[in-house]
């Protein structure tokens, strides 16, 4: 028997074009894993390809929580965990700090999804020199998520 292909959803804030993404679509075994991508801000227009057009091309499913302001990231964590649940996704790879709030706080309450958080905006967070920042980072990275990615040694 065949066991399904572990599902990916990667969730970012913007949608702004990244070779990042690109090589991440060519390079996934797509036999073992079914990816997908989650923007938690609205399409901004673009000269070019965004990156909505660059998976659409790949053949990869992109799921737009078009929150466009701070108060309405509760009401995009609730629609992100519902997305979980129904398509269930197994894991959720979050890139910055809002996307890395929104996605560890909807792989909670999906109930079923591990969170994974990629430590890229941790030096942003700490050049802004604000607290609250830095105390929902670290509420985020210690109790919602799972796994924090860390891809340099300062972010250890």
């Amino acid at each position: 028997m065949k066991s399904r292909r572990l599902r990916v959803l990667h969730f970012i804030s913007n949608s702004v074009e990244s070779d990042y993404f690109t090589a991440l679509v060519e390079h996934t075994d797509r036999e073992r894993f079914e990816l997908s991508l989650g923007i938690l801000e609205p399409r901004r227009p673009v000269t070019g390809r965004d990156l909505i057009t660059q998976m659409d091309e790949a053949g990869i499913p992109v799921v737009q929580l078009d929150c466009e302001r701070r108060r309405h990231l509760l009401s995009a964590a609730w629609r992100l965990a519902r997305y979980l649940r129904t398509h269930e996704i197994d894991v959720i790879q979050t890139y910055l700090f809002y996307a890395s709030v929104v996605g560890a706080l909807a792989a909670r309450l999906s109930g079923r999804t591990l969170c994974a958080v990629t430590g890229h905006h941790c030096m942003d967070i700490l050049l802004q020199r604000k607290r609250f920042p830095s105390f929902v980072n670290r509420v985020t990275n210690r109790f919602l998520t799972h796994y924090v990615l860390a891809p340099t040694d300062f972010v250890r």
